[in-house]
């Protein structure tokens, strides 16, 4: 539902080239991109890790 007031809000807030069906893609790629994210911060948590390793971060 979020998604679809933040899809209906961009239509309705500028006239752009980008089709409808682009802003519905970009969309949906950001919601999959936060859920990812937010995957990997629960992962972390339950795993009680405090560090990353030098190694691991680029």
């Amino acid at each position: 539902m979020l998604a679809t007031a933040k899809i209906n809000t961009l239509v309705k807030a500028f006239i752009t080239p980008i089709d409808r069906e682009d802003l519905v893609q970009i969309s949906q790629n950001m919601d999959d991109l936060t859920d990812k994210i937010e995957d990997v911060l629960i992962r972390i948590y339950y795993n009680h890790i405090s560090d990353i390793r030098e190694d691991s971060r680029w």
